[in-house]
Formats: structure tokens, sequence, C-alpha cells
């Protein structure tokens, strides 16, 4: 699969945009259309297709061997607003098409919602069937044992001391009173919540926040589960707690990632900027034990494991990758790779049996699973084969 510079796949597909609307281009547009067109004879192809979507359609499928359909199935399950423009409708599949192009992710809207199931889509690939990737999916549940299951075309919600919304300002509904919420986001599903203290938390797949409807006391204490990406608002005087399964989290105002899945054997919490310190759940002496505590710095990363950490200097663009849209591995073993893979996507599949290879690649995370195989496959000599929402090797 080709790789483009994201920023210049969004300009060119803009560009492109406008030659089949028949839009006047800039200069400096032209002199972007040209390098494209030069860049090679399938590009040119392609633009000559433009105006003949079943041609196009043909094309990609021979130059990047993917399922056109799977694209517009992606493209679909976004149509959440209005946007007034003329030839949409001509434009929509094209549009897919050119995200096919650009590994991108486009945003396409028309007047009316597609309500439809799309987990009941049949998709084909050259792995066999095909997963459409995760999306905005979450539950709240509230101490007082109400339940609300949250808006899957928004993104996030607020919640303050008067209650919650959705971040456009929409009401989220009656809510009852409680003291605690805990929000969920279940295999393949995220979203974001800004807390009452105005803290920001993006949730990956599979994880679960509990926090204080109202932070009293002398410290913001909050329960993780899963994976969460944390934008602290600083308080000196009432420290921010992130509670995980064995340790905690002290902080003040930063940014960091915290992975803290039941089902793995390690914590990892990754420092962007700020300051923190990590204590294990079991010392009560503060600095008994060196082991025991830590103290990270910006682009430093803890890892907990077997009752011990170890901290490392890292490149924290790989341990924020899923909040920014991506899949990024870095001599990741295929057993992580999939662990991964299988929270977004939701297949099932037989560690045992994966040889013990190492990935180092990136992809975007809207794509569909087949599309992430294959840039596996690229790397290597195993071979995938997708089959009732079951991932296996066929050939390695």
């Amino acid at each position: 699969m080709e790789n483009l510079n994201l920023d210049n796949g969004f300009e060119i597909s803009d560009i492109l945009r406008k030659y089949v609307q028949h839009q006047p281009l800039a200069e400096q547009e032209t002199k972007i259309l040209e390098q494209w067109l030069t860049k090679n004879e399938r590009n040119r192809h392609i633009l000559e297709s433009l105006d003949n979507e079943d041609k196009l359609a043909s094309l990609l499928q021979q130059f990047y061997q993917t399922d056109t359909q799977a694209q517009l199935a992606i493209v679909n399950r976004r149509i959440t607003q209005n946007l007034r423009i003329k030839q949409l409708k001509q434009w929509m599949s094209i549009a897919a098409l050119l995200a096919v192009v650009f590994g991108i992710s486009l945003w396409i809207y028309n007047g009316s919602r597609d309500t439809s199931d799309k987990a009941d889509i049949q998709l084909t690939s050259v792995h066999g069937e095909d997963m459409l990737p995760g999306t905005n999916k979450a539950m709240l549940t509230l101490s007082s044992g109400q339940t609300i299951k949250l808006d899957e075309d928004k993104s996030g919600i607020v919640s303050t001391t008067n209650g919650f919304s959705y971040e456009d300002g929409a009401n989220i509904g009656i809510l009852e009173s409680a003291q605690y919420a805990t929000l969920s986001t279940p295999i393949g599903g995220q979203y974001k919540i800004t807390l009452p203290d105005g803290s920001i938390v993006w949730m990956n797949a599979g994880s679960s926040l509990e926090y204080p409807l109202h932070f009293t006391g002398n410290q913001r204490q909050v329960k993780l589960k899963g994976e969460a990406f944390f934008d602290v608002k600083r308080d000196v005087s009432k420290p921010f707690i992130v509670q995980t399964a064995g340790q905690q989290i002290n902080v003040l105002g930063t940014t960091f990632n915290v992975k803290a899945y039941v089902d793995e054997t390690k914590t990892t919490t990754t420092l962007l900027t700020g300051l923190v310190r990590i204590t294990m759940d079991d010392v009560e002496k503060e600095g008994a034990n060196n082991n025991h505590f830590v103290m990270l710095h910006p682009g430093q990363q803890a890892v907990q494991t077997n009752g011990q950490f170890t901290v490392d200097e890292v490149a924290t663009t790989y341990a924020v990758a899923w909040k920014d849209g991506n899949f990024t591995f870095r001599n990741e073993s295929l057993a992580n790779v999939m662990k991964q893979l299988q929270r977004w996507y939701g297949f099932s599949v037989d560690y045992d049996k994966l040889p013990k290879l190492h990935f180092t690649g990136g992809i975007k995370r809207d794509v569909t699973l087949s599309q992430v195989l294959n840039m596996l496959e690229e790397t290597s000599t195993v071979r995938f084969q997708i089959k009732n929402k079951h991932v296996s090797i066929i050939k390695n």
C-alpha cells in the first residue's frame, strides 16, 4: 500500500474534487496537480477516469487490490449532518474511492441519515472477508445504576457540576442524581470526556474511566482500566491521581498516556509534558525502594511488570498514535500488533499459533482490517485469512 504524506493527501484530494466539479484551480494548486501527475502513470490514469466512476473503481482495484465497497461503507458510516454541495451524490462515491488512493479519512455528508446497522454489512477482500474499523461508541453508567448509550455521531461529552452534555452543547438527557460516573468504551469504540475540573481524557477501545461527579477534598482521583490519554488541568492545591490495577499516577498538570489493560501483564505510562510520579499500590513507605516508585520526565516511558519499574527514553508518537487516528508499530511483535487490531476491529485470533515476527510501520485507523493486514504482509512472508470474524495465518 502506498503511504503518502497525510497533509499532501488531503491537498491533492481537494484539488481533484475541484477538478471533478469543474472549479478553477489556483496557480499553486495547478503546480501541485502537475507534480502529482508526473509522479507516475497511474495517477494520470486516475485523473482521466474521474468522470467515469465504474472505470475509476476498476482502476483502483487493479492498482491497490482493495474492496471499494468497504471504502464506501466506511464513508457512509460517517454521514452525520447536512452540507450543501452541488452534485453531492455524484461526488460521494468518487470521494470514497479517493480515500483508497491516499489512505486518508474523507468526511462526506448528505441530507439524510443512514440508520441501518453497518455491523451486518458483508464485506469481501483478498483475505476472504473483511471488517470495518471502530468508531465513536461509549456507555455512561452512573452510580445510581442508570446507563446511557452515548450518541455514535458525537465524539465526546462534557461533565460539569451541573450535569452532562455533548461537546457541541447538545443535551444528553435527564440523568439521575449520583456521586460517581463511569465512561466505558467497548471493543471497536472510542470516546472523549471533559471532566468537571476541565481535564480532558481520550478513551481507547475496551477501556473504562470511573470518576466522581464532584472533585472534593484535597485531590482529584479517577480509576482507569484499559488505555487513555490525559490532558490534566493544572491545580497545585489539588493533585490529579490516576489509579490503575497495581499503581497510581500523581500529576499536577501534564499530558500523558496510560496503557493498563487487565488482560496484559504490564502497565505502560508515557509522559509528553509536565512531571508525574508513579507508585506501586503495595508500597506504604515513600522512597522505601527505588523499584517501587519512579519520577517521569517528558519523553520518558515507565513500564511496570512483575513488581518492577523500567524507565526508558522513547519517541512518544508511538504511544499516542491511536489518539491521533493511527496504528504505528516500532519493532512490535505480531502478538502485540494483533492485540491492538483486535480491540479496534473486534475479531478473534489464536495467539498460540502466531509466528514470532516483529513489525515496523504505520497506517490510519479508519481503514478496513484487510488493508492493515495488507501492510503487514508486504513486510513479511506471513499471509492472513479472515473468516467468521476470526483472523488466522494461512502462510508463514
